[in-house]
């Protein structure tokens, strides 16, 4: 502990020839090295701006509050405040990695924006942002909560004011993120359809979350939004309905729920063609004898159906 016999003009000196990670390190040392350094750690985390972002990212991912609430009070202070820009990254490092009590103090204490559009993830996030564009396009927190599927994350996020139907770029709403996960449970669905999130939002190719779920066969999803009232026969890209996509993909499940929900199998796009014959174009037998059958059987039944969506909001 040499270094603190020094007089301090000359242990000052030093610590300019130390990177902040240098400085970091020395801080962890010990109670004394952490009273005389952290000062100065705060000092360079506000003039630099790399610091600032590194330090306040590292905080955020890992739900430190303490960390952020010093050089938030260090910043006033010094009468430096720390941007918005940082403020809503934060908040978003701080939904991705479900720091659900951090959320609270990020919007009511440092100012976070819950209706912010930024990257949920970015360069730095290596496996992600280059595997996907919708990992990088700009989004709101519980557009984030929505795709990771994290139920907790999004009920804390909806209780801090975040608005349900918000939409992105792309004019998509939380719940087309939901939908569109491949893995998706019905948890995060239904918390937001419980919140009045619309389910006849259209992105900008004209797809509703209904569209999404079946695009990807996320069977309790496509139940929760029939449940809910989605509409079968909305026009999506290309002008198809969901049953077109089903068929398309050949996703027998989901067929089978879309024209028990009352979808026509006769449903005609712009060019002529019907579920049935997109189907039969695919090759997929099974659900062309299955929805030749429900054409021939025409509605009957659709009582109990009705039956069945209710059971599903009780």
């Amino acid at each position: 502990m040499c270094l603190l016999n020094l007089p301090p003009e000359l242990t000052l000196l030093i610590s300019e020839l130390l990177c902040p990670r240098d400085l970091n390190a020395l801080a962890r040392a010990s109670r004394d090295f952490a009273y005389f350094f952290d000062p100065l750690l705060q000092d360079r985390a506000l003039i630099d701006p790399k610091v600032t972002q590194s330090v306040l990212f590292w905080a955020a991912k890992n739900g430190r509050e303490e960390t952020i609430h010093k050089i938030h009070k260090h910043a006033q202070h010094r009468q430096i405040g720390i941007n918005s820009v940082l403020k809503n990254r934060m908040l978003m490092i701080a939904a991705r990695y479900a720091q659900v009590d951090l959320l609270g103090y990020l919007v009511h204490s440092l100012g976070a924006d819950l209706s912010a559009m930024v990257p949920m993830y970015t360069t730095e996030d290596v496996p992600y942002s280059l595997g996907s564009a919708i990992y990088t396009k700009t989004t709101t927190a519980l557009h984030a909560a929505a795709l990771c599927q994290d139920d907790v994350v999004a009920r804390r996020l909806i209780e801090l004011g975040a608005d349900v139907n918000a939409v992105d770029g792309d004019g998509a709403s939380p719940l087309h993120y939901a939908a569109w996960n491949p893995t998706a449970t019905p948890a995060v669905v239904r918390l937001l359809l419980e919140h009045s999130s619309k389910t006849e939002t259209e992105d900008n190719w004209h797809g509703r979350p209904l569209h999404r779920a079946v695009g990807f066969g996320n069977i309790e999803t496509i139940k929760l939004l029939l449940a809910y009232g989605a509409d079968v026969a909305a026009r999506g890209f290309s002008d198809k309905i969901p049953l077109h996509n089903a068929a398309e993909r050949g996703l027998y499940e989901s067929v089978v729920l879309l024209v028990e929900g009352g979808s026509d199998v006769n449903a005609r796009t712009v060019t002529g063609w019907r579920p049935l014959d997109v189907a039969e174009n695919n090759c997929f037998d099974l659900i062309v004898s299955d929805t030749t059958r429900y054409r021939e059987e025409g509605r009957r039944g659709s009582k109990q159906r009705k039956r069945n969506r209710e059971s599903l909001l009780m």
